[in-house]
């Protein structure tokens, strides 16, 4: 039974007590030393009082069982709006997770990206290109270019199968990778049998000279410890030259980091000149070596487009320890 309709049944109670009152007063009076009179108004004064209090009574319990459908009603309405937050938590945090993922993704095929990149380009190069720059075109007024050919590499290849020669230059090119590395040189590019390099860009450095020169003492020094290169009498024919030289990048597809200039056509000439096993440098190399290094004098060279020009042979150390730079 509800709070009202007890109270409800409580009034009646109330209304048949005064009928059994009034119809009784007579005897009740006589038993209380009281007459009717008194006792009808005492009581009616009573049950005035609690017809009030009745009446606040019902009201209050109708205000609380309304307040209670209302607390009840709300009640459902939050544990629906809590499965739906729920289900809103658990749908945003699957998506969650997606991006995470593809996230990863991302960041590491852009990673992938950057690896090859600098492969192709010097990482200073590679952040102006990421930057927006279109040309790139850069003048240095001090570096050593050094190339390398494999003496005999075209009347070899005849010889031995494809795999076989492929796999001998993998090595080869592999050897002066990591002396190009571990010298922070900078590699510009491959040509067939043809190994280009260059120290002073694309951050100048004071050593430049230097470090092709360790880097062209290297290169002799790696070959003789190869056992392919050992058992195809392998041998290389190096030529330095020292100058100014101008450095960008060419092209929109396969683009390269590439260098121009007199210095580079002189150093291939030093190269194409030279003698196999030797290392052949200009006098612009030799002036900037001669105080560490050791060299045989190779005397007058004609050189197509420079006429003679004073050469040498870069021969060792002066001091017998390998020059690390980095």
């Amino acid at each position: 039974m509800s709070s009202r309709n007890k109270h409800l049944e409580n009034a009646k109670e109330v209304f048949q007590a005064e009928f059994e009152i009034s119809a009784h007063a007579d005897a009740v009076a006589a038993n209380d030393a009281l007459s009717k009179a008194e006792l009808l108004n005492e009581y009616k004064i009573l049950a005035k009082e609690y017809k009030i209090l009745l009446r606040q009574a019902v009201k209050i319990t109708s205000i609380g069982d309304s307040t209670q459908e209302k607390l009840v009603t709300n009640q459902e309405k939050l544990k629906e709006l809590n499965l739906k937050v729920r289900s809103a938590y658990k749908e945003l945090s699957e998506k969650a997770m997606q991006l995470a993922d593809a996230y990863k993704m991302l960041k590491e095929a852009q990673q992938k990206s950057d690896v090859l990149l600098l492969n192709i380009l010097p990482e200073a190069i590679a952040n102006r290109l990421k930057k927006g720059e279109t040309l790139i075109a850069d003048n240095f007024k001090e570096v050593t270019v050094l190339f390398a050919d494999i003496v005999g590499f075209t009347a070899m290849s005849s010889k031995i199968p494809p795999e076989e020669l492929i796999a001998l230059l993998q090595e080869v090119f592999t050897l002066f990778d990591d002396l190009c590395d571990e010298l922070a040189l900078e590699k510009i590019k491959t040509i067939g049998d043809s190994y280009m390099v260059v120290g002073g860009l694309p951050e100048a450095r004071p050593d430049h000279a230097e470090a092709v020169a360790e880097m062209a003492l290297g290169m002799i020094e790696g070959l003789k410890t190869l056992k392919a290169a050992q058992q195809h009498s392998l041998a290389i024919r190096i030529g330095i030259h020292s100058g100014e030289v101008i450095a960008g990048v060419i092209g929109k597809k396969k683009f390269v980091y590439d260098l121009w200039g007199d210095t580079v056509n002189t150093a291939a000439r030093m190269e194409s000149q030279g003698m196999t096993g030797q290392i052949h440098v200009s006098s612009a190399t030799f002036e900037l070596l001669k105080e560490k290094y050791v060299f045989g004098t190779r005397g007058a060279v004609t050189i197509k487009g420079k006429g003679d020009m004073q050469t040498y042979f870069l021969t060792g150390r002066k001091v017998e320890q390998r020059i690390m730079i980095v």
